[in-house]
């Protein structure tokens, strides 16, 4: 049985994968030893935040891209550029997961476009990474960060901003997604407003 997906419980940090249960697992980012069973994932060791090397934005970005432009799947894309950075499988297909989903809930939240951007992308994965790191120096003090991407994306409106809290949690959540998910369908445009009654023509004294 190979157990993909997962995400430390500490740090929201991407772990490797694991091909036999029960097993223990840890995580680079935080330190932190995890018990991996068929049931659950129990934290057995805490950790102290390990920092870790971040890769060129620029360098990630041009790798997405070039992989996106080779007409590759979104997923792929990123599970190739980010496997070239973080040197393993497991991590990467996490990283790529967890990328994908805050693309998409963006995307239904503002209509804008983001899994084909190879721009846009890399500088989600890189902010995901960013708060991994954030968050394992962060458990005691509430264990929350702020993804905040300004100008992520341009649309009729003008440009726009993703911001978003994220936890631990949220990130294990975001890892279950389907990474194939259909795209959303656009909203239906506003019905259009009813044309207003026409004036009543005023009767004038002895006519009609």
């Amino acid at each position: 049985m190979n157990v993909t997906a997962l995400v430390c419980a500490r740090c929201g940090g991407p772990l490797g994968a694991v091909t036999l249960l029960p097993a223990l697992i840890e995580c680079r980012f935080c330190d932190a030893v995890m018990s991996v069973s068929h049931q659950a994932m129990t934290l057995t060791r805490e950790g102290t935040h390990v920092e870790q090397p971040r890769p060129s934005l620029q360098e990630f970005c041009d790798e997405l891209s070039k992989t996106l432009e080779a007409k590759r799947d979104p997923y792929a894309a990123l599970n190739e550029a980010s496997a070239k950075y973080l040197g393993d499988p497991g991590r990467s297909d996490v990283v790529a997961r967890v990328s994908l989903a805050l693309a998409r809930d963006f995307e239904r939240e503002t209509g804008a476009k983001l899994v084909g951007e190879g721009a846009a992308l890399a500088r989600i994965a890189s902010a995901y990474i960013n708060s991994v790191n954030h968050l394992s120096q962060r458990v005691n003090h509430g264990g929350t960060d702020e993804i905040n991407l300004p100008f992520i994306a341009v649309t009729s409106a003008g440009p726009i901003h993703l911001r978003r809290k994220v936890t631990a949690a949220l990130f294990a959540e975001l890892a279950k997604r389907d990474p194939h998910e259909a795209p959303p369908a656009p909203e239906p445009p506003p019905a259009p407003e009813p044309a207003p009654p026409p004036p009543k023509r005023k009767k004038l004294f002895g006519l009609f």
